[in-house]
C-alpha cells in the first residue's frame, strides 16, 4: 500500500512539473503572440520599438550595425501580434526573434551563417577570446546607463559600462556559452548567453524595479543595525584567503575644460583578508599614458588620488568613520532611506548626514546593503557641500606656489560584486573638482577637473606571499611615469573600460600634434 502510495505521489509530483514547464513555455511564446490593437505611427525605428516595449513589457537586444535606429517606418493601424508588429517595424526578413526571459534578441536568422556555434575546428586554430561590446540603455527613456555592471557570475571576470553607457568585455573562448549579466543600480539584471552577442555592437535595454509595497516594510529596519550587521557579517562575507586581482585603472586631468593627462595601466593587485594587517601590494601589467601639458594654461599639481585612494576606498575593508557607528563622539545622523536593486537583489538604503552642530567637513552620502546577506553592495558619499572649501590642504600634496586650489566637490562611489558567496571590490570611482586662484590676482578662477577609477577585471585565489620586491610599485604614485601615446592595441586581451566619445576624440587630437611635432 506505501509503494502504492509513494508511486501515485511520483507521478503527480511529475504531473505538476511538466505542467510548471509547459506553462513557463506558454508563458515565453504569448508574449510574442499576443495581439494588440496598433494606432497608425509613423517615427524611427528606435521609437516605434520603444512603443512595442511600453505596450508589451518587453525589451530589446540588437546588433547596431543590422538594425538601423534612424530609419523612418510607417505602420497602419490595425490588430497584429507581437511578433508581427516587431517584424513590421524592422522590415527585414533576413532578421528572426529569439526570446531571452523578458529581452528580445534581434538577430541575422541562422540560416545565413551567422549565428554562433559549436566550433568542431582544430582546437588549435579556435580564438583564444570572444570581445563583447555594446551600449547599455533605459528602456523608458533611452539614455545610456553610466557604471553599470558587465560579468560573468561563473567566474570572477567582468567590467562597467563609461559615462556614454558602453561598455567591452574579453572573454576566454572557453566561457561563450556561460550567462552574462547586465545590471545597474535600480533596474532589472538582463540575463544572455555570451555567444549570442558577437555581434559588431548591441544596444541592451534595461527596465527600472517596480517597488510596489515592499518599501513600507524595510522603512521599519533601524540603519544602525543594517550598519552593525554588515560588519559582522563581513567574515562571510569576504574571502579569508589572499587573493590576486587583475583591475583596469585610468585616472585623467582636465583644466579650463581642456584635456591634459591621461593615464591607464593594467595592475595586480595582491589583496589580503579584511582582518590581515599586512598592507596590500601592487604591480603593473601593462600601462601607457599620454600628455597635453604643452599649454601655456597647464598647471603642474598633484592630488592626493590614485591607486592607494582606491585601494583604501574598500570601504568595507577599512572602515571608514561614516561607518564606525559605535563609537562614543560619532558625529552622524542615520536614517533608512526606502529599497533598491542592485544585481536582482533587494537592498536597504540608508542615508547618512554629520550632525547640524557638526562645523568640521565630513562624508555624506547613501549605503546600499543586501537584504538577504548584509553585505554591502553599494556606497556613494561626498564631503559636506558646505565645508568641502576648507579641505584643500588635504587633497593637495603639491602645486606651484603662485596658485591656491580651494575644492568644489568631492565625490566617491565603491560597488562589490558577489562571486562564490563572497564579495569583491568591483569598480571604484572618484570626482575632485578645484578652483584655481592665483594669488595676488583678481581673476577669474578656472576648473581644475581630476577623476579616476579602478574596475576589477578578475580575481583568483594566489599562493604566494607576496609579489617580489621589484615588480612592486608604490601605490602612492598618482600619475604614471611613462612615454607618451595610448594605443587601444596595446592592451591585447585584458580587459579595459572604453573611452568615451569626447574624450577619445581630443586625445587623437593631441597625438597627431605630438606625431607632427616629432
Amino acid at each position: 500500500m506505501q509503494k502504492g502510495w509513494a508511486t501515485i505521489w511520483r507521478c503527480c509530483l511529475l504531473r505538476i512539473i511538466f505542467m510548471m514547464w509547459m506553462s513557463c513555455i506558454y508563458a515565453q511564446d504569448s508574449a510574442l503572440t499576443q495581439v494588440y490593437q496598433w494606432s497608425s505611427m509613423n517615427g524611427t525605428v528606435y521609437s516605434l520599438l520603444n512603443e512595442v516595449s511600453k505596450k508589451s513589457g518587453l525589451l530589446f537586444i540588437y546588433d547596431s550595425t543590422i538594425v538601423d535606429n534612424e530609419k523612418r517606418v510607417k505602420i497602419k493601424e490595425g490588430q497584429r501580434s507581437v511578433k508581427a508588429m516587431i517584424m513590421t517595424v524592422l522590415n527585414n526578413p533576413d532578421l528572426e526573434l529569439k526570446q531571452l526571459g523578458k529581452h528580445i534578441l534581434i538577430t541575422i536568422h541562422s540560416e545565413y551563417g551567422n549565428q554562433p556555434h559549436e566550433c568542431t575546428a582544430n582546437p588549435d586554430t579556435l580564438p583564444s577570446h570572444l570581445l563583447l561590446r555594446g551600449l547599455l540603455t533605459d528602456k523608458l527613456t533611452g539614455k545610456p546607463l553610466s557604471n553599470a555592471s558587465i560579468f560573468l557570475p561563473s567566474v570572477s571576470l567582468g567590467t562597467v559600462s563609461n559615462s556614454e553607457g558602453r561598455f567591452q568585455l574579453r572573454i576566454p573562448y572557453s566561457l561563450r556559452s556561460d550567462t552574462l549579466c547586465f545590471s545597474h543600480l535600480g533596474y532589472e539584471v538582463c540575463r544572455v548567453e555570451a555567444q549570442l552577442l558577437t555581434g559588431d555592437s548591441y544596444i541592451i535595454q534595461l527596465k527600472q524595479v517596480d517597488y510596489k509595497l515592499q518599501e513600507i516594510l524595510i522603512r521599519q529596519i533601524d540603519p544602525r543595525t543594517l550598519i552593525r550587521k554588515m560588519i559582522a557579517s563581513r567574515a562571510s562575507n569576504l574571502s579569508d584567503k589572499d587573493m590576486q586581482q587583475t583591475v583596469f585603472y585610468r585616472e585623467c586631468v582636465e583644466y579650463k575644460h581642456k584635456f591634459q593627462q591621461l593615464s591607464e595601466a593594467v595592475f595586480h593587485i595582491y589583496k589580503t583578508p579584511f582582518n590581515s594587517v599586512l598592507p596590500e601590494q601592487v604591480r603593473m601589467v601593462k600601462g601607457n599614458k599620454i600628455n597635453n601639458l604643452s599649454s601655456k594654461d597647464s598647471l603642474q599639481v598633484k592630488i592626493s588620488a590614485g591607486i592607494e585612494s582606491c585601494l583604501l576606498l574598500d570601504i568595507v575593508k577599512y572602515l571608514p568613520d561614516f561607518l564606525l557607528i559605535d563609537e562614543n563622539d560619532n558625529p552622524f545622523l542615520y536614517t533608512a532611506d526606502g529599497i533598491d536593486m542592485i544585481d536582482g537583489r533587494w537592498v536597504n538604503v540608508v542615508r547618512f548626514v554629520q550632525h547640524k552642530v557638526v562645523k568640521s567637513p565630513l562624508y555624506c552620502g547613501k549605503l546600499y546593503f543586501d537584504s538577504e546577506t548584509n553585505a554591502l553592495l553599494h556606497a556613494s558619499f561626498e564631503l559636506n557641500p558646505k565645508y568641502v572649501d576648507k579641505t584643500g590642504n588635504h587633497f593637495i600634496t603639491k602645486r606651484s606656489r603662485q596658485y591656491k586650489l580651494v575644492p568644489q566637490s568631492i565625490g566617491y562611489s565603491v560597488s562589490y560584486k558577489n562571486s562564490g558567496n563572497q564579495h569583491q571590490v568591483a569598480h571604484i570611482r572618484g570626482d575632485l573638482r578645484f578652483k584655481v586662484k592665483h594669488n595676488g590676482l583678481f581673476t577669474s578662477s578656472p576648473l581644475l577637473y581630476t577623476w579616476f577609477e579602478m574596475v576589477t577585471c578578475d580575481v583568483q585565489p594566489i599562493s604566494a606571499k607576496s609579489f617580489p620586491r621589484s615588480d612592486r610599485i608604490n601605490p602612492r604614485s598618482v600619475f604614471l611615469e611613462m612615454n607618451e601615446g595610448l594605443d587601444e592595441s596595446f592592451w591585447e586581451d585584458y580587459n579595459i573600460i572604453p573611452l568615451e566619445s569626447e574624450l577619445s576624440r581630443i586625445i587623437q587630437q593631441v597625438n597627431l600634434r605630438v606625431e607632427n611635432r616629432d
